[in-house]
């Protein structure tokens, strides 16, 4: 999912579930996945809105309408996001546990601390604080805070999941590049205050890496984990090949056996090795 992303009568260019790269969500799918991209309704860029509250306006809706049409099983309804979609995952997961798992790829946590980091691939230049990416950002781009924080602290707290974190009770994987124009921090310090607080996550971090995964093999590595993840909490079983097992129209129970680990994922699917 998306913050901000509205499906309309007509193809969306960024809304393609057949990316051509590392987010190309048939890669769920050849996993025996039902993907789902929601609609999430927010107020146009440039105009000041809440994000955080508004998350579940479009998503809830959505999954109540494919469980009603027998297509999703209701006890195996997962999220995951990118970037503000990443955002997007933490956020949802503070207001409610419907989720038996979330994924959040490059995510924003703390719209305070983004607001005044220096832009991640031009860090150590002589002019990187003259770059005002994440000020145009959360002013008056996908942030939509309108001001910044001095002036308007309370809106920056609503907005950022990681002021809810003792909310959380959805087990969390949290993944990021340490060359992302989204700093690694926002990621480390939603993980970091979820294992202060002994609950489950997983941070997953890929040197060398921007805003979205490029080496094959790192994006080989990050798909095994999301779907080992998946499946854990999803109780699915698989085959020895690596296939999901059905019970009727549902996926399949693995009956208390381990779920098959990212190291053996990696060699099935879309990323088998010929």
């Amino acid at each position: 999912m998306y913050a901000g992303i509205v499906a309309k009568d007509r193809p969306f260019t960024q809304l393609q579930l057949n990316m051509a790269n590392a987010l190309n969500l048939q890669i769920a799918a050849a996993f025996g996945y039902a993907v789902l991209w929601p609609s999430m309704p927010l107020n146009p860029p440039g105009e000041t809105d809440d994000p955080l509250l508004k998350l579940g306006d479009g998503v809830l809706p959505a999954i109540d309408k494919v469980v009603a049409d027998g297509l999703v099983d209701p006890g195996r309804v997962f999220v995951a996001g990118h970037s503000f979609g990443g955002f997007a995952a933490c956020g949802l997961i503070t207001q409610n546990d419907r989720f038996k798992a979330a994924i959040s790829l490059a995510g924003i946590t703390d719209l305070t601390s983004l607001y005044g980091s220096l832009f991640g691939p031009i860090r150590y230049t002589e002019l990187a604080h003259e770059h005002l990416f994440h000020f145009t950002w959360s002013e008056s781009g996908q942030g939509r805070m309108g001001r910044p924080p001095w002036e308007d602290a309370g809106r920056y707290l609503r907005s950022s999941p990681i002021f809810y974190v003792d909310r959380v009770q959805t087990p969390v994987m949290l993944i990021h590049g340490d060359l992302d124009q989204v700093p690694m921090d926002e990621s480390e310090a939603f993980f970091m205050s979820l294992n202060r607080q002994g609950k489950r996550a997983e941070l997953v971090r890929y040197w060398g890496e921007g805003h979205v995964l490029q080496s094959p093999a790192n994006v080989r590595d990050m798909w095994a984990r999301i779907i080992a993840w998946l499946d854990e909490f999803g109780d699915i079983a698989r085959d020895s090949g690596g296939v999901m097992v059905f019970a009727g129209d549902r996926a399949g129970s693995r009956k208390g056996a381990p779920p098959l680990q990212p190291g053996e994922l990696s060699a099935f699917g879309p990323f088998a090795r010929q």
